[in-house]
């Protein structure tokens, strides 16, 4: 194997094109299917700051985020797929859990007041 096979290895499983079956996506993410990936995905765009200098994608940062909650994978073993750090999957993991457990945390309260 190249190295330039290994680039695009990594390069689909890190995208979206990695998670190309329901069966993938529930059993990586816990969501039923793609469709609901891709409507958490436009969700999660609206409420996270992915930084320009980011070493991943927003796509990857938030599967990130998902196959840790659905998977209990360590940092560790994250870093090693990903290809970053471990420093940044930690920080990507508390960023993106506080950004969108907040907002949720907020919705129900909009939502409490309104009823």
């Amino acid at each position: 194997m190249t190295r330039g096979d290994i680039d695009i290895l990594q390069e689909d499983c890190q995208s979206m094109q990695f998670f190309d079956c329901d069966k993938k996506v529930l059993f990586y993410t816990g969501l039923p299917n793609q469709k609901l990936l891709n409507i958490l995905f436009t969700f999660c765009m609206s409420v996270i700051t992915v930084s320009a200098n980011s070493a991943l994608t927003p796509f990857q940062e938030m599967t990130l985020t998902l196959c840790r909650l659905r998977l209990n994978l360590s940092s560790q073993d994250l870093s090693y797929r990903l290809y970053v750090s471990l420093g940044t999957v930690s920080k990507i993991f508390h960023k993106d859990f506080s950004q969108v457990a907040g907002n949720f945390v907020l919705q129900a309260i909009k939502s409490d007041k309104v009823a």
